[in-house]
């Protein structure tokens, strides 16, 4: 039997045209040329399964192989002379069955569905929390320099203006934990929108149209602590790594700071496009309630804000009856409606005054 293919001789990269002959257990193989280049039993080599129409390799003790498409000739001698590598490979087996090629066409459809819902999440949940705070700072210092370029406008409020609510914002900060974090407010213009958001290093922005809705500084505070809720639960951080894809992730959990770059492009986008998950929103909301009682103040201050800011009242709060919340483009759209944090806010506050 003769099997045409090439022949690599260990240590060169050099393909040489060339054929075994076999005549029982026993081969030779010859370059084209005529040339014997080697011959012995067949026992001798090792042949690589078989996997479709794949080249086989045939390898010597010393590493040289001779590679050949001529998979049924291989398959047929390997037989007759019952090779130890005559069965065939368990992937030949799979690709040849129609039923085992669907089947698993359906498991990495399922599998990737499965990944994307909830291996993702919990891919970049375990990377948010293992990244330092110091590359989180990172992350801020270059979207925040991203959305003053092309989201942000310079405050209009007075310098008097802006020195009262930083000594509120100091505050609040000085009398909870940090969790490593050193939060700085900043206050910016965005188009008259009211808003607050919070980057992941531990910034705090409020909008100018914010603050001209606040009309109590427990409303601020409550807002406040809303967003450090975000920071310190590393909430930023998880989103911005899942909108960033698995090429991040992977880089980040290996500790490879070349995704840092992607990551800062993520957090103004999601910012923007309002990208928080509501458990995360919820969480935050969790968060800001318990600090707020920890502080002496009523949680009531942020059911009102949080209706100021989705353009609802108290009466709609006590006439709700179970319909869809208001939501506007104010206050980030994916947070949970208005009226149900509302609520939330109010039951805590009768707990508060002992009611």
């Amino acid at each position: 039997m003769r099997i045409d293919g090439y022949f690599y001789e260990v240590g060169s990269s050099t393909r040489t045209d060339a054929h075994l002959n076999c005549i029982d257990e026993m081969y030779q193989l010859f370059n084209n040329d005529g040339e014997l280049l080697r011959s012995g039993s067949l026992h001798d080599l090792t042949v690589s399964d078989r996997v479709g129409d794949i080249a086989r390799k045939i390898y010597w003790q010393d590493d040289s192989l001779f590679e050949s498409t001529h998979n049924n000739e291989i398959d047929q001698l390997l037989k007759q002379t019952k090779h130890k590598g005559e069965t065939i490979g368990i992937l030949h087996k799979l690709e040849k069955s129609t039923q085992l090629v669907v089947l698993g066409v359906v498991a990495t459809v399922v599998f990737s569905a499965l990944f994307f819902v909830y291996g993702l999440p919990a891919a970049a949940t375990f990377v948010a929390n293992k990244m330092p705070v110091r590359s989180a700072e990172v992350i801020s210092d270059g979207a925040m320099d991203s959305m003053d370029r092309f989201f942000f406008k310079e405050t209009s409020l007075s310098v008097d203006e802006q020195a009262k609510w930083q000594a509120q914002f100091d505050s609040v900060i000085a009398r909870i934990p940090h969790e490593g974090f050193t939060f700085k407010l900043h206050f910016r213009n965005m188009r008259g929108l009211p808003n607050a958001m919070a980057l992941p290093g531990g910034d705090i922005i409020v909008t100018d149209a914010f603050i001209n809705l606040v009309e109590h500084p427990g409303e601020f505070d409550a807002v406040l602590l809303h967003e450090v809720g975000h920071v310190v639960e590393r909430h930023g951080l998880t989103q911005a790594a899942q909108a960033s894809a698995m090429t991040v992730i992977l880089a980040m959990a290996v500790g490879d700071a070349s995704g840092i770059g992607e990551l800062i492009v993520s957090v103004p986008v999601f910012l923007m496009q309002s990208n928080y998950s509501r458990k995360a929103e919820s969480s935050a909301d969790e968060y800001s309630f318990k600090h707020l009682a920890d502080l002496g103040i009523d949680p009531k201050h942020f059911a009102t804000i949080i209706l100021k800011l989705t353009e609802e009242t108290l009466e709609d709060v006590d006439n709700d009856e179970g319909g869809d919340d208001k939501e506007v483009n104010n206050y980030l759209s994916s947070h949970p409606g208005g009226k149900s944090r509302a609520k939330r806010a109010l039951e805590l506050s009768k707990e508060f005054n002992g009611e």
